[in-house]
């Protein structure tokens, strides 16, 4: 067996090339390509902290994410922004269960990011990311790169015949 075949997962038990394989590991790598450029845009809203970042998409898509599409276009506004009526708080127990991490953590990260400006707590002290803070330049300037991303993969997938 060659140095080749061995290292090579794409090479089925002929030894021949499988092209579903290597369509898989074209869009593995493409995927991995478009989760790097995201991360590396949310931890830049957040002086490359990556884990703020996480936190902070979380807590803004849980304001947000019983809105479903078909709904989302029926209460969002002309620029897709969920109004503050149609959103929902959550907890800091209940994002740090949905990021499977410890509740402190996400309690000083999230401390954070409520001095920042990024979410704010209700009368019960539940988190939300409010209309106003989903209008915040660095969220629609976010929001911006991450389709341009999202364009990227998309093109390559058209360009190789893949989608």
């Amino acid at each position: 067996m060659n140095a080749q075949r061995r290292i090579d997962p794409i090479a089925n038990d002929t030894g021949s090339l499988d092209k579903a394989s290597a369509q898989a590991r074209r869009i593995g790598g493409l995927s991995a390509d478009y989760v790097l450029r995201a991360i590396a845009e949310l931890a830049s809203m957040f002086d490359g902290d990556i884990l703020m970042g996480v936190i902070f998409l979380a807590l803004f898509r849980a304001s947000v994410e019983h809105v479903g599409p078909s709904l989302r276009n029926i209460v969002a506004g002309e620029d897709g922004v969920v109004p503050d009526h149609a959103r929902r708080p959550i907890t800091t127990l209940a994002l740090a269960n949905s990021l499977n991490m410890p509740r402190e953590t996400v309690r000083r990260y999230v401390n954070r990011l409520v001095e920042l400006g990024f979410c704010a707590r209700d009368s019960e002290r539940r988190l939300i990311v409010t209309e106003a803070m989903a209008r915040r330049p660095e969220i629609g300037a976010l929001f911006s790169a991450n389709r341009r991303h999202l364009e990227r993969v998309l093109s390559a997938l058209r360009r190789e015949d893949m989608l």
